[in-house]
């Protein structure tokens, strides 16, 4: 009986102590704006909304598209053509920068722009390619 009276004690302390530091976090933060600071965390310590970096992200897809046009090797060291997953990757990024038009800082809107137009030329090609090297379809099918 005392364990599980000892165990609800050492909970509530833990509760406790997070519960100051989110009022201290939250009145560091209304310090901050009344005295003009930029946030550079938000009232549960992380980055205020906006401030993840978004670059990696679009990288991320930018792999994964290059990928599926076979321009770099995955994970197993293979190369392979998957325009299906290349064109989700191009259609995500593309979801991205209708999304957050006019909202990206200038170096993101820049790679954005630049990757995009990189991978649709790229889809393009390898797609026109693929048409070429196919066979033609069975008359008799």
């Amino acid at each position: 009986m005392e364990i599980r009276k000892k165990r609800v004690d050492e909970d509530w302390k833990v509760q406790a102590e997070r519960e100051k530091e989110k009022i201290a976090l939250e009145e560091e933060a209304a310090r901050r704006r009344r005295e003009g600071i930029a946030d550079d965390v938000d009232a549960a310590g992380g980055p205020p909304p906006g401030a993840i970096p978004l670059i990696p992200i679009f990288e991320q897809l930018g792999a994964q598209a290059m990928m599926g046009l076979g321009q770099v090797p995955d994970r197993t060291g293979m190369r392979g053509l998957d325009l299906d997953m290349a064109q989700y990757a191009i259609d995500m990024l593309s979801s991205i920068e209708a999304k957050t038009a006019g909202r990206l800082d200038e170096q993101e809107d820049r790679v954005l722009t630049e990757m995009l137009t990189a991978l649709r030329d790229a889809y393009s090609q390898i797609e026109a390619s693929a048409a070429q090297a196919a066979p033609p379809p069975d008359p008799e099918a």
